[in-house]
């Protein structure tokens, strides 16, 4: 993780300056209270009193601008770009998921509607019979009944039509209508897998 900069690092300033403003104003902000010292290889020169007075307050300030420009108060320049290149990774695997999602969408909504043109062929139920009606070709039905209802057809083709007869002991009448209104009728026991042609009698 980057550390924050101070102002001599944001102003590209080195080290060095830095030390060298830090003393420098240290020194003046002691020099009023210790004018005339003597320590050796350094020598505090005697101040008039104007000047003395003048360095008691400049010099504290200076002391505190210098160690100001120390801090570390800025953040360090590449977190934007590291973030703005973070966010743009994001944006880029959010916008392969959504992508992906919408093939996937779109395929599913393209097997259905095969799924929905292909005709698949009804199976009949465990307690139901399977009947093949055989019809001449150039006969039109237009409706199948059972017992005077409604038959369910599995499938139909040009000259068989195959339909479910509920499976039962009695006799069941079979009825199909042509376009025309006749009605051929066939009543009998019916039994598993039965072909019949009715109007063909």
């Amino acid at each position: 993780m980057s550390k924050s900069e101070s102002v001599l690092q944001r102003l590209a300033l080195p080290a060095e300056f830095g030390v060298v403003l830090l003393v420098f104003c240290f020194a003046l902000s002691v020099t009023p209270y210790l004018t005339g010292a003597d320590f050796g290889v350094v020598k505090i020169p005697t101040l008039d009193p104007r000047t003395s007075r003048r360095l008691r307050l400049l010099g504290p300030l200076a002391l505190v601008l210098a160690i100001f420009l120390h801090l570390p108060i800025f953040p360090p320049k590449n977190d934007t770009s590291g973030s703005q290149t973070h966010q743009s990774i994001t944006d880029k695997r959010d916008a392969t998921k959504t992508s992906t999602v919408v093939q996937l969408t779109d395929s599913d909504s393209t097997t259905a509607t095969i799924k929905n043109k292909v005709p698949v062929a009804t199976r009949p139920t465990d307690s139901a019979y399977r009947v093949s009606l055989v019809i001449p070709t150039s006969t039109k039905v237009s409706a199948v009944r059972v017992d005077g209802r409604k038959a369910r057809i599995l499938s139909r083709a040009a000259s068989v039509i195959t339909i479910e007869v509920s499976s039962t002991h009695r006799n069941q009448r079979i009825e199909l209508e042509k376009a025309d209104g006749t009605i051929c009728t066939t009543e009998l026991s019916i039994t598993r897998d039965m072909t019949l042609a009715p109007c063909q009698s």
